[in-house]
This record gives C-alpha cells, sequence and structure tokens, in this order.
C-alpha cells in the first residue's frame, strides 16, 4: 500500500533471503499469501520492492499480522530535456542506469548492472543502446548444470533490459481500452482489469502499470520441440509529467519488467521456471542530431557478454535518485553470485 495515499500497489515483488522472488502483488495490490507460504517461512525477513518506492523489510510472519504493506513513495526529477539542433533530424537519448536479475526454478542465477544510452528515433521504429559499463555474476553451479545437457532453447542470461520505444498506451491494439472510475485510470481487455494509469499532479508524475498476460492465465507458445508457457509479463512505467497526454519516452523516470515463462521439451514430464526481473533508472535525457547519433558506438543487440567493463566502481558511487538493490540480493554478490572476469 502507498503509504500516504493508502492506494494499491501493483506489481510490487517479495525477495527472501536466498535471493528468491517469492511472489509479486496483482494489478489490485494484493498478493496471495497460500502461495507465499510455499517458500516463505514466518521467520524470514522478506524486502518487498518496487520502483516507485523505498524498498520494506519484514518478516514473513509480521507481513501477514499487519494485513497491509505501507511503502513510501520516492520523488525522483530528472532534468529537463535540451534540443541542440532545430534543423536537423532529431534523436532521443536516454541516460541512466540498468540492473536485471535472473533465476531459474526459484534458484538465484544471474545478476548483472551497468550504465547504459539507449537512443530512439521520433518515429519510434528504430531502438539501439550502447553499452558505457557494466558487471556480469553468474551462479556457476547452476550455470554447469545447464551446460551438461544439450539444450537448443535459450534459457534466458545476461542483457540489457529491452524497453519498448513506445509508451504502454502506443502499444496498445483494437482489444485495449481505458476507462475512469472513482479518479482512477484502468486499462481493460476483454472486460477484465488488466493495468492502471495513476496520475499525481501535486508531484507531476505519472505511472503506468500492465500485465500483458492477462487476462489470461498463461499465453502457450511451441518452438523447436519446446512446449512454452508465458505467465507473467508486468510492466511499470514512471513519467514526469502532469497528465498521461503529456507522456512520452522523453519524460521517461523509471522502467521495471517482471517476466516469467516454463518450459519443457515435449517428451519431458518437468517444466523449468525462468523468472527475471529488470530495471531502468534514467538519469539524463536529451536529443541530439542524427549526424552525432552516426559517430555513436550503438549496437542493436541488448546481450552482455560474460565478462565485465568498466573504469570506475559506478556502483558505490551511484544517483540518490536511483532505489539500493534489495538487500536480500546484494548479500549473495561475491557468494553465491559471482563476477565474470
Amino acid at each position: 500500500m502507498d503509504k500516504k495515499e493508502e492506494s494499491p500497489i501493483p506489481f510490487a515483488q517479495f525477495i527472501a533471503p536466498d535471493g528468491r522472488l517469492v511472489g509479486t502483488s496483482n494489478t489490485e495490490g494484493t498478493i496471495d499469501t497460500t502461495l507465499v507460504n510455499r517458500f516463505a517461512k514466518n521467520s524470514d525477513s522478506l524486502v518487498v520492492q518496487h520502483l516507485s518506492y523505498g524498498n520494506r523489510m519484514m518478516s514473513w510472519k509480521d507481513m501477514k499480522r499487519a494485513g497491509n504493506v505501507y511503502l513510501a513513495s520516492r520523488e525522483v526529477r530528472i532534468p529537463e530535456i535540451t534540443v541542440t539542433n532545430k534543423k536537423e533530424k532529431m534523436v532521443l537519448v536516454l541516460e541512466g542506469y540498468f540492473r536485471s536479475y535472473q533465476l531459474k526454478d526459484s534458484v538465484p542465477e544471474y545478476f548483472a548492472d551497468g550504465m547504459v544510452k539507449y537512443f530512439t528515433w521520433n518515429d519510434g521504429k528504430r531502438f539501439k543502446c550502447q553499452k558505457d559499463a557494466y558487471r556480469s555474476f553468474r551462479n556457476q553451479k547452476v550455470v554447469d548444470a545447464i551446460q551438461k545437457h544439450a539444450v537448443t532453447l535459450s534459457e534466458g542470461g545476461l542483457s540489457v533490459p529491452y524497453i519498448e520505444s513506445l509508451t504502454i498506451p502506443g502499444q496498445f491494439d483494437k482489444d485495449y481500452t481505458t476507462t475512469d472510475s472513482l479518479g482512477k485510470t484502468f486499462i481493460m481487455k476483454k472486460n477484465a482489469v488488466v493495468g492502471h494509469i495513476r496520475t499525481n499532479e501535486a508531484q507531476k508524475q505519472v505511472q503506468m502499470s500492465i500485465d500483458w498476460i492477462a487476462p489470461a492465465k498463461a499465453r502457450e507458445r511451441s518452438l523447436f520441440g519446446y512446449h512454452v508457457r508465458i505467465t507473467h509479463q508486468d510492466v511499470v512505467e514512471t513519467y514526469h509529467a502532469g497528465s498521461r497526454s503529456m507522456t512520452s519516452r522523453a519524460n521517461l523516470e523509471s522502467w521495471r519488467k517482471y517476466y516469467q515463462y516454463f518450459f519443457k521439451q515435449k517428451k519431458e514430464k518437468r517444466f523449468k521456471n525462468i523468472q527475471r526481473v529488470s530495471e531502468f533508472y534514467v538519469l539524463k535525457s536529451y536529443y541530439i542530431p542524427k549526424s552525432v547519433m552516426q559517430k555513436e558506438r550503438t549496437s542493436s543487440g541488448w546481450g552482455l557478454p560474460s565478462s565485465h567493463v568498466y573504469t570506475t566502481e559506478y556502483w558505490k558511487h551511484l544517483d540518490k535518485r536511483i532505489p539500493a538493490l534489495n538487500s536480500n540480493i546484494k548479500r549473495l554478490l561475491g557468494t553465491r553470485l559471482t563476477m565474470y572476469d
């Protein structure tokens, strides 16, 4: 729950001491306690995290007793956008910090973070990135187990977040609509609520959240002899804007995605489970001429090599606008999760 407004918070995530993601609040801001009980003990200290709020740590027993977990919102402001040359075609640049965290069958498998630039054209059809610095970690025990088997379907891995060049409403097809009720805007699909748009006029902030799988329970696919079941594709975007009509990638503040899928070969009985949390926090937003863009070291690829590249320990001097890394994940870095050379 939002501590000030006492309103539900969709897609808040609960992280256990061993780094497992044991639960995520739904579009109504509630969580299935019976499901969390399967993975968390009463004495476990769970960290609740959401990109627009400060992290909160409580024991699972105390959370259930309280009924609601209140989070304090973070106030984030990015500098005003500057345009260097209006005569040329311009490219939007979003500079910021990213981090990604992946689990396989509930076991922490990968972690990566770094500094990145995203470049997007005004038509929204071209989108590239530039990886300025990054570090990558892996759970060697899990990686070794994967390498012992001949796997043809990607089990995920290290990458910078892939952010669509259009806002959430910009990606709507004819099946999506919005409706206003009781001062809130609901995103609807097939008469079901699948997301929200919340506007805070005082802080000039608009937050959009959506479950791209809902109202279905899962999306099924067959690929190269594998059966794939996607169960979560939850996205939260926060903008510095006074109204929904003013939102655009140019005033994006933060972006977060939770993605979960299950897969197996058709002859196998048990599904493997992949979960990934990806975050991006904007530190600078500006336009550059297309001619300048062509000189940048950009790439259309999102994957990260199994290595690290940095000249300064950027993670020790992060901007105050970036929330602290979940403490239950942080303690795994250098222990269960080791950095690539």
